[in-house]
């Protein structure tokens, strides 16, 4: 990150999250890639091969929370391929990571198909469930991001990803549920469930 104006280390698992909200994806540099996880077929082409028990550097992108703790979700600078979860404080994933002083916040992190709102604050990012409100310019922009229509997306729960559109890097994605119509605003209501 020189070339960027240079890096700050974060030091906690609350400063990593901090970061994550206000800034976008950092870098992992301590992550040591465990043989099982490479073993996992679901997981393996998302490392390289070469760095089996050895530092392998990754891109956290968020987090979630599952019944079993919670977990960064990762993405390795070389694969494209969808976030891995890996369990926070495990294999050094947390012992070392940087962020640029400059930050990422306009660069997408997620595959989409992408869905653009404005936000006025991150707290969008938490929540299970989202109803939006929807003018006709906008629905047709969301019905963009499903080849096969918005009614047979919603019957089949197709995911989509949400960005806000000023800071791509905050985005999440999540499965179309319901589309109505509300005569009383005269815009369509979407409901979308977290992923």
């Amino acid at each position: 990150f020189d070339h960027m104006g240079g890096f700050k280390h974060l030091s906690s698992v609350q400063e990593i999250k901090k970061e994550l909200m206000e800034n976008g994806p950092i870098v992992s540099t301590s992550f040591v890639l465990p043989r099982p996880l490479l073993d996992n077929e679901k997981y393996s082409s998302a490392f390289l091969k070469s760095r089996v028990e050895k530092t392998h550097e990754v891109v956290i992108v968020g987090w979630m929370t599952a019944a079993a703790g919670q977990f960064w979700l990762v993405k390795s600078l070389d694969a494209d391929s969808p976030p891995v979860p890996i369990a926070m404080g495990h294999f050094g994933i947390d012992d070392c990571c940087v962020s640029p002083i400059v930050n990422f916040t306009s660069v997408v992190w997620q595959n989409g198909p992408y869905f653009d709102a404005e936000f006025s604050s991150d707290e969008w990012m938490e929540w299970r469930a989202l109803l939006l409100d929807l003018s006709d310019a906008e629905m047709q922009d969301l019905a963009c991001c499903f080849k096969t229509g918005l009614l047979a997306a919603s019957r089949q729960g197709s995911t989509f990803v949400i960005r806000n559109k000023n800071k791509f890097a905050h985005s999440r994605r999540y499965r179309l549920k319901e589309i109505s119509w509300n005569k009383e605003t005269s815009k369509w209501t979407v409901s979308a469930e977290k992923v």
